[in-house]
């Protein structure tokens, strides 16, 4: 948490207010905030209902124009912010704006580059989640067009955000890195891939049933559904959830009998079945 802490402590942009929002922590967390009280705007560490409340209460803590959130094991480059901010600035079109991130491990060392692209709204649902989060910033006037993040979503509450906003207009993508996000086995998005997966499933039906839903996406949504039980009947396969993955198959076939006669269904079951064993032997 205190890299962290340093990594927006060294942010070129001078007008910051950073808030932090602890569950309650009972490890050495108070300790490391308490030590950073001159220049922590405010915190607070207290009982919530799960990370999506806890963004949320801060954000109503805040007063700024621009909105983000970075979870307590990622970094910002040094000039996300002002590059944000200046983006914004020039582009009062855009809603938000993002752009990549780097992987790192537990220690920090680089795996590889995220490369997000150009938001389209029906790629996202199709292709599930490309916007890294820790590298994305938000109007604050976009709370009021879209609402705040789903509480009752755990694990994909950005995803949604991100569609919701996308309803209203335009996401800027800046091929830039501005942040580092951990991959480690003990990370949430690595450990509860399960759970993702029903995170998924809400998101999709939470998106159709939008009153804000172009009519082009509820006229496929036969095609996104199977797309996305498709899709997770590979991430399910890999996790060698095989019942599971099978569901997710059958499903398939049911919004599209035509999909069993695709490379793509079935090179996602494989894939991700021979993955999983060899994970497993491994």
């Amino acid at each position: 948490m205190e890299e962290t802490i340093r990594s927006i402590l060294r942010q070129t942009y001078p007008h910051l207010e950073y808030i932090v929002v602890d569950g309650g922590s009972t490890d050495n967390t108070l300790s490391v905030l308490q030590s950073y009280n001159d220049v922590i705007s405010k915190w607070v560490s207290e009982p919530d209902d799960g990370q999506s409340a806890a963004i949320n209460k801060g954000w109503r803590m805040s007063q700024g124009d621009v909105l983000a959130w970075l979870n307590s094991d990622d970094l910002y480059e040094p000039e996300a912010v002002e590059r944000a901010v200046a983006l914004l600035e020039l582009h009062p079109e855009a809603l938000a704006v993002y752009g990549d991130a780097w992987f790192i491990d537990a220690d920090g060392r680089i795996i590889k580059r995220h490369r997000a692209k150009p938001f389209d709204l029906s790629a996202l649902l199709l292709e599930g989640n490309y916007i890294p989060q820790p590298a994305v910033f938000v109007r604050r006037s976009v709370l009021e067009k879209v609402g705040w993040l789903a509480e009752e979503l755990h694990f994909s509450m950005d995803y949604d955000f991100w569609l919701r906003i996308g309803m209203h207009g335009e996401l800027l993508y800046v091929p830039e890195v501005w942040a580092q996000a951990r991959r480690y086995q003990q990370s949430k998005t690595e450990r509860d891939q399960y759970l993702i997966w029903q995170d998924r499933e809400k998101v999709l039906m939470r998106a159709l049933s939008q009153p804000d839903c172009p009519s082009s996406l509820r006229k496929q949504s036969r095609f996104l559904w199977a797309t996305f039980h498709a899709r997770a009947a590979g991430g399910l396969a890999n996790l060698l959830e095989v019942r599971c993955s099978l569901y997710h198959f059958l499903r398939m076939a049911c919004n599209r009998p035509d999909f069993l006669f695709r490379v793509f269904p079935w090179l996602s079951l494989t894939y991700g079945l021979s993955k999983g064993i060899r994970r497993k032997l491994l």
